[in-house]
Protein backbone atom coordinates (compact mmCIF):
# COMPACT_ATOMS: atom_id res chain seq x y z
CA UNK A 1 0.00 0.00 0.00
CA UNK A 2 1.02 3.76 -0.09
CA UNK A 3 3.73 4.75 2.24
CA UNK A 4 5.68 1.79 2.31
CA UNK A 5 9.01 3.39 2.09
CA UNK A 6 7.75 6.28 4.63
CA UNK A 7 6.99 3.26 7.35
CA UNK A 8 10.87 1.29 6.08
CA UNK A 9 12.47 4.50 7.35
CA UNK A 10 10.73 5.04 10.28
CA UNK A 11 11.02 1.50 11.14
CA UNK A 12 15.03 1.85 10.46
CA UNK A 13 14.77 5.04 12.76
CA UNK A 14 12.41 4.37 15.67
CA UNK A 15 10.79 1.24 16.09
CA UNK A 16 13.92 -0.60 15.39
CA UNK A 17 15.93 0.77 18.17
CA UNK A 18 13.09 -0.28 20.54
CA UNK A 19 12.95 -3.56 19.00
CA UNK A 20 16.66 -3.76 19.75
CA UNK A 21 16.47 -3.25 22.97
CA UNK A 22 13.55 -5.60 23.51
CA UNK A 23 15.58 -8.40 21.49
CA UNK A 24 18.65 -8.67 24.13
CA UNK A 25 15.61 -8.95 27.11
CA UNK A 26 14.44 -11.76 24.83
CA UNK A 27 18.38 -13.40 24.91
CA UNK A 28 18.84 -12.64 28.20
CA UNK A 29 15.18 -13.88 29.25
CA UNK A 30 15.94 -17.16 27.53
CA UNK A 31 19.26 -17.74 28.97
CA UNK A 32 17.95 -17.66 32.53
CA UNK A 33 14.85 -20.06 31.20
CA UNK A 34 18.02 -22.37 30.22
CA UNK A 35 19.47 -22.36 33.36
CA UNK A 36 16.48 -22.88 35.05
CA UNK A 37 15.71 -26.27 33.22
CA UNK A 38 19.36 -27.01 33.96
CA UNK A 39 18.81 -26.19 37.77
CA UNK A 40 15.58 -28.54 37.77
CA UNK A 41 17.62 -31.17 36.02
CA UNK A 42 20.65 -31.26 38.47
CA UNK A 43 18.12 -31.23 41.37
CA UNK A 44 16.06 -34.34 40.17
CA UNK A 45 19.61 -36.27 39.60
CA UNK A 46 20.83 -34.67 43.12
CA UNK A 47 17.21 -36.34 44.65
CA UNK A 48 18.48 -40.03 43.17
CA UNK A 49 21.95 -39.67 44.42
CA UNK A 50 21.32 -38.51 47.94
CA UNK A 51 17.54 -40.11 48.70
CA UNK A 52 16.86 -37.68 50.94
CA UNK A 53 13.54 -35.84 50.94
CA UNK A 54 14.54 -33.37 53.66
CA UNK A 55 17.14 -31.62 51.06
CA UNK A 56 15.42 -32.20 48.28
CA UNK A 57 12.17 -29.99 49.72
CA UNK A 58 15.39 -27.39 50.86
CA UNK A 59 16.46 -27.31 46.91
CA UNK A 60 13.14 -27.49 45.52
CA UNK A 61 11.48 -24.39 47.55
CA UNK A 62 13.82 -22.02 45.86
CA UNK A 63 14.41 -23.29 42.58
CA UNK A 64 10.52 -23.24 42.50
CA UNK A 65 10.90 -19.62 43.28
CA UNK A 66 13.12 -19.01 40.85
CA UNK A 67 11.73 -21.14 37.93
CA UNK A 68 8.11 -19.07 38.30
CA UNK A 69 10.10 -15.80 38.42
CA UNK A 70 11.53 -16.57 34.61
CA UNK A 71 8.46 -17.48 33.71
CA UNK A 72 6.40 -14.36 34.71
CA UNK A 73 9.78 -12.57 33.59
CA UNK A 74 8.74 -14.47 30.03
CA UNK A 75 5.20 -13.64 30.74
CA UNK A 76 5.52 -9.60 30.93
CA UNK A 77 7.97 -9.91 28.03
CA UNK A 78 5.20 -11.19 25.77
CA UNK A 79 2.34 -8.97 27.07
CA UNK A 80 4.61 -6.10 26.67
CA UNK A 81 5.86 -6.59 23.40
CA UNK A 82 3.01 -5.88 21.31
CA UNK A 83 1.41 -2.61 22.89
CA UNK A 84 5.02 -0.97 22.62
CA UNK A 85 5.23 -1.91 18.76
CA UNK A 86 1.54 -1.04 18.24
CA UNK A 87 1.90 2.19 19.68
CA UNK A 88 4.65 3.01 17.61
CA UNK A 89 3.10 2.11 14.52
CA UNK A 90 0.39 4.23 15.28
CA UNK A 91 2.16 7.21 15.88
CA UNK A 92 3.28 6.65 12.69
CA UNK A 93 -0.49 6.47 11.11
CA UNK A 94 -1.30 8.85 12.93
CA UNK A 95 1.09 11.30 11.25
CA UNK A 96 -1.34 11.28 8.18
CA UNK A 97 -3.63 14.09 7.72
CA UNK A 98 -6.81 12.04 7.79
CA UNK A 99 -6.24 10.04 11.37
CA UNK A 100 -6.90 11.22 15.12
CA UNK A 101 -7.02 10.13 18.09
CA UNK A 102 -5.54 6.78 17.69
CA UNK A 103 -5.75 4.76 20.93
CA UNK A 104 -4.44 0.59 21.63
CA UNK A 105 -5.79 -1.56 24.49
CA UNK A 106 -4.54 -4.58 24.35
CA UNK A 107 -6.59 -6.11 26.49
CA UNK A 108 -10.38 -4.37 24.91
CA UNK A 109 -12.73 -5.60 22.63
CA UNK A 110 -15.37 -4.28 20.60
CA UNK A 111 -18.26 -5.72 21.83
CA UNK A 112 -20.70 -9.00 20.76
CA UNK A 113 -23.72 -6.94 20.74
CA UNK A 114 -21.74 -4.67 18.19
CA UNK A 115 -20.78 -7.99 16.23
CA UNK A 116 -23.84 -9.20 16.06
CA UNK A 117 -25.59 -5.74 14.98
CA UNK A 118 -23.73 -6.21 11.75
CA UNK A 119 -25.74 -9.16 10.66
CA UNK A 120 -22.64 -10.56 9.13
CA UNK A 121 -22.71 -13.40 10.86
CA UNK A 122 -26.05 -15.37 12.27
CA UNK A 123 -24.73 -16.56 15.43
CA UNK A 124 -25.72 -16.40 19.45
CA UNK A 125 -21.30 -16.20 19.40
CA UNK A 126 -20.99 -18.52 22.78
CA UNK A 127 -17.51 -18.26 22.42
CA UNK A 128 -16.20 -14.74 21.94
CA UNK A 129 -12.92 -13.31 22.64
CA UNK A 130 -11.15 -10.39 21.47
CA UNK A 131 -8.15 -8.17 22.16
CA UNK A 132 -5.71 -4.92 20.67
CA UNK A 133 -8.33 -2.95 20.50
CA UNK A 134 -7.80 0.58 18.76
CA UNK A 135 -9.98 3.38 18.45
CA UNK A 136 -9.95 6.56 16.47
CA UNK A 137 -11.32 8.80 13.61
CA UNK A 138 -10.60 8.73 10.02
CA UNK A 139 -11.60 11.69 9.10
CA UNK A 140 -15.06 12.67 9.86
CA UNK A 141 -15.48 8.93 11.21
CA UNK A 142 -15.44 7.67 14.55
CA UNK A 143 -14.32 4.04 14.68
CA UNK A 144 -13.53 0.97 16.77
CA UNK A 145 -11.40 -1.93 15.32
CA UNK A 146 -9.92 -4.94 17.09
CA UNK A 147 -8.93 -8.68 16.51
CA UNK A 148 -11.89 -11.44 17.20
CA UNK A 149 -12.06 -14.85 17.86
CA UNK A 150 -15.95 -15.90 17.76
CA UNK A 151 -17.00 -19.70 17.15
CA UNK A 152 -20.16 -21.40 18.25
CA UNK A 153 -21.59 -25.41 18.43
CA UNK A 154 -20.82 -27.12 16.11
CA UNK A 155 -24.61 -28.06 14.47
CA UNK A 156 -23.96 -31.64 13.47
CA UNK A 157 -20.00 -32.45 14.86
CA UNK A 158 -19.30 -32.43 18.77
CA UNK A 159 -17.34 -29.70 19.73
CA UNK A 160 -16.92 -25.56 18.39
CA UNK A 161 -17.23 -24.47 14.60
CA UNK A 162 -15.66 -20.86 14.15
CA UNK A 163 -17.44 -18.40 12.96
CA UNK A 164 -15.18 -15.58 12.65
CA UNK A 165 -11.58 -14.82 13.05
CA UNK A 166 -9.90 -11.84 12.30
CA UNK A 167 -9.76 -8.34 12.38
CA UNK A 168 -13.03 -6.26 12.65
CA UNK A 169 -13.75 -2.88 12.68
CA UNK A 170 -16.90 -0.86 13.07
CA UNK A 171 -17.13 2.57 12.04
CA UNK A 172 -19.89 5.27 12.66
CA UNK A 173 -21.15 7.96 10.03
CA UNK A 174 -22.68 11.69 10.99
CA UNK A 175 -25.44 11.47 9.43
CA UNK A 176 -28.03 8.25 9.10
CA UNK A 177 -28.79 6.84 5.45
CA UNK A 178 -31.75 4.80 4.53
CA UNK A 179 -31.84 1.35 5.06
CA UNK A 180 -28.64 -0.84 4.61
CA UNK A 181 -26.42 -3.35 2.25
CA UNK A 182 -25.00 -6.52 3.56
CA UNK A 183 -21.94 -7.53 1.54
CA UNK A 184 -20.93 -11.16 1.63
CA UNK A 185 -17.86 -13.10 0.20
CA UNK A 186 -18.83 -15.14 -3.08
CA UNK A 187 -16.28 -17.83 -1.87
CA UNK A 188 -18.13 -18.04 1.31
CA UNK A 189 -21.47 -18.71 -0.11
CA UNK A 190 -22.58 -21.83 1.35
CA UNK A 191 -20.98 -20.33 5.40
CA UNK A 192 -23.17 -17.11 5.07
CA UNK A 193 -26.86 -19.19 4.43
CA UNK A 194 -28.52 -18.91 7.58
CA UNK A 195 -27.06 -15.15 8.06
CA UNK A 196 -28.72 -14.61 4.06
CA UNK A 197 -31.70 -16.06 5.15
CA UNK A 198 -32.11 -13.60 8.56
CA UNK A 199 -30.82 -10.71 6.39
CA UNK A 200 -33.79 -11.51 3.96
CA UNK A 201 -36.53 -12.32 6.86
CA UNK A 202 -35.44 -8.43 7.66
CA UNK A 203 -36.66 -7.24 4.72
CA UNK A 204 -33.53 -7.70 2.30
CA UNK A 205 -33.34 -8.94 -1.00
CA UNK A 206 -30.61 -9.75 -3.52
CA UNK A 207 -29.00 -6.88 -5.33
CA UNK A 208 -26.70 -8.51 -7.62
CA UNK A 209 -28.28 -6.92 -10.55
CA UNK A 210 -27.64 -3.04 -9.38
CA UNK A 211 -24.26 -3.81 -9.21
CA UNK A 212 -22.68 -2.62 -12.46
CA UNK A 213 -19.38 -3.63 -11.69
CA UNK A 214 -18.43 -7.20 -12.59
CA UNK A 215 -15.25 -8.04 -10.80
CA UNK A 216 -16.80 -7.17 -7.44
CA UNK A 217 -20.45 -8.77 -8.80
CA UNK A 218 -18.23 -12.58 -9.40
CA UNK A 219 -16.18 -11.57 -5.84
CA UNK A 220 -18.98 -11.00 -3.86
CA UNK A 221 -22.25 -11.18 -2.59
CA UNK A 222 -24.65 -8.57 -2.56
CA UNK A 223 -28.04 -7.95 -0.25
CA UNK A 224 -29.97 -4.44 0.34
CA UNK A 225 -33.39 -3.26 1.89
CA UNK A 226 -36.02 -2.19 -0.51
CA UNK A 227 -35.51 1.18 0.49
CA UNK A 228 -31.39 1.17 -0.31
CA UNK A 229 -30.65 3.02 -2.98
CA UNK A 230 -27.06 1.24 -3.54
CA UNK A 231 -25.57 3.24 -5.87
CA UNK A 232 -25.40 5.61 -3.17
CA UNK A 233 -24.30 3.47 -0.60
CA UNK A 234 -22.57 1.45 -2.84
CA UNK A 235 -21.35 3.69 -5.64
CA UNK A 236 -18.87 1.93 -8.58
CA UNK A 237 -15.93 3.61 -7.54
CA UNK A 238 -16.07 2.55 -3.97
CA UNK A 239 -16.18 -1.26 -5.74
CA UNK A 240 -13.64 -1.08 -7.72
CA UNK A 241 -11.95 -0.09 -4.37
CA UNK A 242 -12.79 -3.05 -2.44
CA UNK A 243 -11.61 -5.25 -5.15
CA UNK A 244 -8.30 -3.48 -5.62
CA UNK A 245 -7.70 -4.15 -2.02
CA UNK A 246 -9.08 -8.17 -2.60
CA UNK A 247 -6.51 -8.45 -5.51
CA UNK A 248 -3.92 -6.77 -2.93
CA UNK A 249 -4.81 -9.04 0.28
CA UNK A 250 -4.52 -12.22 -2.34
CA UNK A 251 -0.96 -11.21 -3.65
CA UNK A 252 0.44 -10.47 -0.07
CA UNK A 253 -1.11 -13.70 1.30
CA UNK A 254 0.68 -15.28 -1.57
CA UNK A 255 4.13 -13.47 -0.31
CA UNK A 256 3.67 -14.02 3.58
CA UNK A 257 3.48 -18.06 2.73
CA UNK A 258 6.34 -17.83 0.64
CA UNK A 259 8.20 -15.86 3.59
CA UNK A 260 10.49 -17.52 6.41
CA UNK A 261 9.62 -15.00 9.00
CA UNK A 262 5.37 -15.37 8.28
CA UNK A 263 5.45 -18.85 6.55
CA UNK A 264 2.58 -20.86 6.56
CA UNK A 265 1.93 -24.85 4.96
CA UNK A 266 0.12 -23.03 2.01
CA UNK A 267 -1.85 -19.39 1.52
CA UNK A 268 -5.12 -18.26 3.74
CA UNK A 269 -8.16 -17.87 1.43
CA UNK A 270 -8.98 -14.45 2.78
CA UNK A 271 -12.26 -13.39 3.65
CA UNK A 272 -13.91 -9.72 3.18
CA UNK A 273 -17.32 -9.12 4.66
CA UNK A 274 -19.11 -5.67 4.85
CA UNK A 275 -22.36 -4.40 6.01
CA UNK A 276 -23.59 -0.66 6.24
CA UNK A 277 -27.12 -0.17 8.25
CA UNK A 278 -28.32 3.09 8.67
CA UNK A 279 -25.39 5.38 9.90
CA UNK A 280 -23.22 1.96 10.94
CA UNK A 281 -20.32 0.52 8.94
CA UNK A 282 -19.00 -3.02 9.95
CA UNK A 283 -16.13 -4.44 8.42
CA UNK A 284 -14.45 -7.91 8.91
CA UNK A 285 -11.53 -9.38 7.29
CA UNK A 286 -10.73 -13.22 8.65
CA UNK A 287 -7.00 -14.01 9.64
CA UNK A 288 -6.28 -17.23 10.91
CA UNK A 289 -2.96 -16.15 12.74
CA UNK A 290 -2.36 -13.93 15.71
CA UNK A 291 -0.68 -10.67 14.20
CA UNK A 292 2.54 -9.34 15.87
CA UNK A 293 2.78 -12.06 18.88
CA UNK A 294 6.80 -12.09 19.71
CA UNK A 295 8.72 -15.32 19.05
CA UNK A 296 10.83 -16.64 22.28
CA UNK A 297 12.91 -19.11 20.90
CA UNK A 298 13.82 -16.97 17.72
CA UNK A 299 14.23 -13.57 16.76
CA UNK A 300 12.25 -10.77 16.58
CA UNK A 301 14.05 -8.48 14.24
CA UNK A 302 12.29 -8.30 11.33
CA UNK A 303 10.82 -5.91 9.51
CA UNK A 304 8.46 -8.16 7.52
CA UNK A 305 6.75 -9.20 10.74
CA UNK A 306 6.04 -5.84 11.71
CA UNK A 307 5.14 -4.77 8.27
CA UNK A 308 2.54 -6.96 8.54
CA UNK A 309 0.60 -6.13 11.28
CA UNK A 310 0.76 -2.30 9.67
CA UNK A 311 -0.26 -3.39 6.40
CA UNK A 312 -3.40 -5.26 7.99
CA UNK A 313 -4.59 -2.19 10.26
CA UNK A 314 -3.67 0.28 7.55
CA UNK A 315 -5.58 -1.54 4.92
CA UNK A 316 -8.87 -1.56 7.03
CA UNK A 317 -8.48 1.92 7.81
CA UNK A 318 -7.90 2.88 4.12
CA UNK A 319 -11.24 1.18 3.52
CA UNK A 320 -13.32 3.18 6.30
CA UNK A 321 -11.30 6.09 4.83
CA UNK A 322 -12.78 5.26 1.60
CA UNK A 323 -16.02 5.57 2.48
CA UNK A 324 -15.61 8.65 4.51
CA UNK A 325 -14.73 10.20 1.16
CA UNK A 326 -17.09 8.96 -1.36
CA UNK A 327 -20.30 8.77 0.89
Amino acid sequence: MDRLSDFRKYYNHTLYPELRRMERRRIRLLLLFFVSGLLVVGTLLLELWINNLLITLLLAIPLFLYTSWVYLQLKKFVSSYKPRVMNSILAFIQSSVNYEELAYHAEKSISKETFLSSRLFDTTAPVFRGEDFISGKVGELKFDLCELSVAELHPVASGLRQVFKGIFIHAVFNFPSEGGVIVWPRKYRHRAAQAIKAAVLHGAENVDDEILYEPFQDAFITYASNDTHVAGVLPITLQEALVKYLHYIERREAMRAANRYTQRREPQTRHLFLSMLSNHLFVGLTEQNDLLEPYIFRSNLSFDLVLEYYEEIRLMLKIVEDFDQMI
